[in-house]
């Protein structure tokens, strides 16, 4: 009697890929450490590989979305520097030089307020005689800047040689009114009580309170001039004839981005200067300005 016994072809295929399977695992797990790995792997005669067997890797790579990094963030430039230059000088019967030079420090944000740092020194010689040495300070701080009430405060430093005001130190607070303000003319009044020392050479201190009074006006005409006058007005708690007086008018002509020409007159009066020094002081600058 016979036995037959018939073997589906796809079960001899399957069982052909084991036997592959199990051989390569074997001949990984039994080579040394730091062995190389054959480029082939015999295969026993009667083991028949078929395409279905071999895995292939894919033809092409999926593309990978490459992002670029987010630029740097640059912080803005809260601050704006200018130096005033001015030089006068003259030879021959009259032979005098008269430097001006100050410098400014200004916050440029001002949505909510508003600082300003200033200097100026002002020195001349006619010969071998002295004829200008004159020093200012000031700082001012404005909390509401763009509004139309804006209240501040400030401090001032003055030292004049040719006055004999060896120092006069003011502070004080007050409010500003903006009564016009467009893209080219701003015009403001501001009022202000204030504290003054006062050393004159050769007398003693003297402290007294005053008003400060200022009417301030400001002009741009084109791109690049723009015209700026100032009048202040300082009588005293009652002794209004005791008062101080400054008005400066300039012009300001951009030249390029960074310096510009400036003409700027300046009058102050003393109502009751030292002895032997005149009331009235003027004084015509013609200069550049650097700002960055």
């Amino acid at each position: 009697m016979r036995f037959g016994l018939r073997v589906n072809s796809s079960f001899l295929h399957a069982f052909h890929d084991t036997r592959l399977v199990a051989l390569v695992s074997t001949l990984v797990f039994a080579l040394p450490v730091g062995a190389q790995i054959p480029d082939t792997i015999p295969v026993r005669p009667d083991t028949t590989v078929t395409a279905d067997s071999v895995v292939s890797a894919p033809d092409t790579i999926p593309a990978v979305e490459v992002k670029a990094p987010p630029p740097p963030v640059i912080p803005p430039d809260l601050w704006k520097v200018g130096v005033d230059l001015a030089l006068s000088a003259a030879r021959g019967n009259q032979s005098f030089v008269i430097l001006t030079t100050g410098g400014q420090l200004v916050r440029r944000e001002i949505e909510h307020f508003s600082l300003e740092l200033d200097g100026q020194v002002r020195y001349g010689r006619n010969g071998g005689e002295e004829i200008a040495r004159r020093a200012q300070a000031g700082i001012k701080f404005d909390f509401l800047p763009k509004g139309r009430w804006s209240p501040f405060v400030f401090a001032t430093g003055d030292h004049d040689a040719m006055r004999k005001l060896q120092l006069r130190l003011q502070s004080g607070a007050g409010a500003k009114f903006t009564f016009l303000s467009n893209p080219t003319t701003t015009a403001s009044i501001s009022v202000a009580g204030l504290y003054d020392r006062e050393k004159v050479r050769e007398q003693e201190p003297k402290i007294l309170a005053r008003w400060s009074w200022r009417a301030k006006a400001e002009r741009t005409l084109g791109n690049s001039v723009k015209v700026q006058h100032t009048t202040l007005y300082q009588p005293g708690w009652g002794t209004l004839h005791d008062y101080l007086l400054t008005t400066q008018t300039g012009i300001n002509t951009k030249l390029n981005q960074h310096v510009a020409l400036t003409i700027a007159y300046t009058y102050d009066r003393d109502s009751t200067p030292a002895n032997s020094a005149g009331p009235d002081d003027q004084a015509l600058n013609v200069g550049l300005r650097f700002e960055f």
